[in-house]
């Protein structure tokens, strides 16, 4: 167990800051809003183009 305690006491432990925490939470939520936007559209253009290709052929 001295040896791991050893190697721990050379160990050095970096936290990030609060301003970098907040930039990456602030780049994922950015992220996944493209995410779900780009999702909505893909239905979006989906559902129109079943649609078109349902309704009955112009007389």
């Amino acid at each position: 167990m001295v040896e791991v305690e050893e190697l721990l006491d050379e160990t050095v432990l970096r936290m990030p800051s609060g301003a970098e925490v907040r930039a990456r939470a602030t780049r994922r939520r950015t992220r996944r809003r493209v995410a779900v936007a780009a999702a909505v559209t893909a239905v979006v253009v989906g559902a129109a183009s079943w649609a078109v290709s349902r309704s009955p052929p112009a007389a």
